[in-house]
């Protein structure tokens, strides 16, 4: 009881701190960029909205608010109020205010001279800028450090074909997926993106397979996955060994000598496409004799054994079969679109390139439906939490991997030309820039404001929305638990 405390309490203390991390460097960004430029600074937020826990020190007010969403840097020069409905009421009194209504609705307070447009383009870039450097110093630590078992990825090369339409559609056991609608594919996380991006659940998948040193062009089998909605090839598998990850006690498998790691080669006879197979193969047997051949990696770099047992399956009453008490599993299976690559420079380019995947189907379709689907694939704040309370308790590299996705994923949404985001302030002041006239304080203030308001029911309805497909997850992993000796 008091390690399960232990670890969640673990659990929480990680995510919360690696979140506010990502939020931290970028706010600080802005906050020492601002100051080195000389603006004047009034708060330095973690959270929006009220605050539960404040200090002034020289001049400027560190806040925590009650709404975990983000922070903010508040600039009277670069973002006078246009900010307020989300920002809690950090400012002071109206004494930098022109509450006579004489002066110019327009200009900066005397406490607030205006500031250059140039500087202000800075000031902005500074926040994404910080979360880059972080995503830099993070790529080159997991490349250097992190071991080899946390990378890779499930590959493209197809392992299980089963139901009509999948058998119809000429694709077979062994052929490689390379691109799908035009666009290369190197991992099955790229499959699944480009499956419900690109795909139809009536007309199919357009794909490039690779068969015999030979480009073939085929229409795979899409459909609706019922609990999250999302498009996913049609009875297609890609191909995974399948390794020992569990021996039941006092099973068969538990009176042999294979051990956690070893490699299946055959089961019967047959080669197993994935562990989910392997499971079949030995269902299959029924009480006969299930003999596997299994490959083990010797210590300190030695050569691979190969290693031949023979078992008799024992009746499970919990599953109401008979089962040899082994848990099949593949580790590449498990490794997210992260951790697929040791190169830093790599590691970085993926990360942009998924988030540039997404925004291109959202600002330019170029598959019938593709809008439509990106918006529906969008996760909130909810799924980046839950992503992350599991990469916490996967590693310290698993968790730096997806602390450095986040960061890249932030960087470059902040930088999006709208108001209310850092790319929407370096739009403004680029127009004052190429027309030598600032924006009208008040335009900029509604426009934004309406943003902000925007951007909160999106928050809202993508909570929603995690809320119910985390629940879902959850539900489905706790059942096919059960399926997996």
């Amino acid at each position: 009881m008091i390690t399960t405390i232990l670890q969640i309490a673990g659990g929480i203390a990680g995510v919360v701190l690696l979140f506010f991390l990502a939020i931290m460097i970028h706010e600080y960004g802005h906050f020492i960029v601002a100051r080195r430029l000389g603006f004047k600074v009034d708060a330095f937020s973690i959270c929006f909205g009220p605050a539960i826990w404040k200090k002034k020190v020289n001049g400027v007010e560190y806040r925590i608010g009650c709404i975990p969403l983000g922070g903010y840097v508040a600039l009277p020069q670069l973002d006078p109020s246009s900010m307020d409905v989300i920002q809690g009421g950090h400012k002071e009194d109206d004494k930098d205010e022109d509450k006579d209504g004489t002066g110019d609705a327009d200009a900066p307070s005397a406490s607030a001279p205006p500031m250059a447009a140039w500087k202000r383009v800075l000031v902005a870039l500074a926040g994404p800028a910080g979360n880059v450097v972080l995503a830099i110093a993070l790529a080159l630590l997991i490349g250097a450090f992190a071991p080899k078992s946390d990378f890779g990825g499930e590959g493209t090369v197809i392992g299980s074909i089963k139901g009509e339409r999948a058998e119809a559609c000429g694709i077979r056991a062994g052929d490689e997926i390379v691109a799908i609608a035009g666009r290369r594919v190197s991992f099955w996380s790229d499959v699944v993106i480009e499956c419900h991006l690109a795909g139809d659940a009536e007309e199919g998948l357009q794909a490039t397979v690779l068969r015999d040193g030979k480009e073939v062009e085929l229409t795979l089998p899409v459909k609706k996955d019922d609990d999250s909605g999302f498009l996913r090839l049609d009875g297609i598998t890609p191909w995974l060994d399948s390794e020992v990850a569990d021996i039941a006690p006092e099973s068969p498998a538990a009176n042999s000598s294979i051990m956690r790691g070893d490699r299946v080669a055959t089961i019967n006879g047959k080669t197993p496409t994935s562990p989910m197979d392997a499971v079949d193969i030995v269902r299959e047997a029924g009480t006969n004799e299930v003999t596997l051949v299994v490959e083990r990696a010797a210590r300190r770099g030695g050569p691979i054994q190969t290693l031949t047992f023979t078992l008799l399956p024992k009746f499970d009453e919990e599953l109401g079969r008979h089962i040899i008490g082994i848990a099949f599993s593949n580790p590449a299976a498990s490794i997210p679109q992260w951790m697929t690559y040791r190169n830093p420079w790599r590691q970085l380019t993926s990360d942009a390139n998924s988030i540039f995947r997404m925004l291109g189907a959202l600002v330019a379709p170029k598959a019938k439906g593709e809008q439509k689907r990106a918006a529906s694939g969008m996760g909130g704040p909810g799924t980046l939490l839950f992503i992350l309370w599991n990469e916490v308790h996967k590693g310290f590299f698993r968790s730096m991997g997806f602390l450095r996705f986040l960061c890249i994923n932030l960087a470059i949404i902040n930088l999006l030309p709208l108001p209310v985001l850092d790319g929407g302030h370096i739009l403004f002041a680029l127009v004052e820039i190429v027309t030598r006239r600032r924006p009208s304080r008040k335009f900029v203030e509604y426009v934004t404001t309406a943003f902000a308001v925007l951007l909160i029911a999106l928050m809202a309805l993508l909570m929603a929305r995690d809320a119910i497909r985390i629940h879902k997850f959850v539900s489905r992993e706790a059942a096919e638990e059960s399926s997996e000796r």
